[in-house]
């Protein structure tokens, strides 16, 4: 006999699947692009590193709104 908690792993398996598929039932209806990974989305693909010259303008930026407001 199956105990409680292993019906409810597989139950919650099931639909894990289940959700798993109806995804991709849905995606065909979209164009092409990059599959995104459960719980992280396109996070993988995604650039993190920060540029010193995007960072110099933000900092001329920031300093140009505060000279603005006071």
């Amino acid at each position: 006999m199956l105990t409680v908690s292993v019906a409810l792993v597989f139950f919650v398996v099931s639909l894990l699947f289940m959700h798993f598929l109806k995804f991709q039932w849905m995606r065909r209806q979209f164009p092409p692009g990059p599959t995104p990974y459960p719980f992280f989305g396109n996070l993988l693909q995604m650039n993190f590193k920060i540029h010193h010259e995007i960072l110099e303008k933000v900092c001329i930026l920031m300093q140009l709104i505060n000279g603005l407001i006071s």
